[in-house]
């Protein structure tokens, strides 16, 4: 099977429990971070019955890790512009030989009234998925997901990209 569905399934699988068991957080409006926190460990649970159960889960990573030779070279992951990036959960090998090492990576956003800046912060969080799944650069993740968590009319968005590009997600 296409390793983007599994993907996608194990995504799928990790917000219906996310929504279902963490429902309290979502009711009192919790940090993003928290919200990121929660998710990381329905996501984790939900890897370990997959053929993905050798990868880690991780909030708010910011490192690139590349073996060269037998070393392990770490630096901060960058924009193609210099921008240093910290990804809000991944799905990766950790650089230790897995492949492909990097699996998923997730930008979470909370809508809520009253935030000025949403739409800019939405935008670059999209624009970030989009440069992370692209094959052209560095880290190629097979998956992108931004998860919209919109408290004003209290619903979760969902957009998948891979390649570069936002997927079709009009499942028939």
């Amino acid at each position: 099977m296409d390793i983007t569905i599994e993907l996608i399934k194990l995504i799928l699988a990790s917000l219906n429990s996310f929504v279902r068991d963490d429902k309290i957080l979502l009711d009192r409006m919790v940090s993003e971070r928290a919200l990121c926190g929660a998710l990381m460990l329905k996501i984790q649970a939900n890897l370990q019955k997959t053929a993905f159960a050798g990868y880690h889960v991780d909030v708010e990573f910011n490192k690139s890790m590349q073996l060269k030779g037998k070393e392990y070279i770490y630096d901060l992951k960058r924009l193609p512009n210099g921008k240093y990036i910290s990804t809000d959960i991944i799905v990766h090998g950790r650089g230790m030989g897995a492949e492909p090492d990097n699996l998923i990576a997730i930008e979470m956003k909370k809508k809520t009234n009253g935030e000025n800046e949403y739409e800019v912060k939405r935008a670059a969080d999209i624009q970030r998925l989009k440069y992370l799944t692209d094959p052209n650069y560095m880290y190629q993740y097979l998956l992108g997901v931004f998860v919209e968590i919109d408290f004003t009319d209290s619903k979760i968005g969902l957009k998948l990209f891979k390649c570069g590009e936002e997927l079709d997600m009009n499942i028939e």
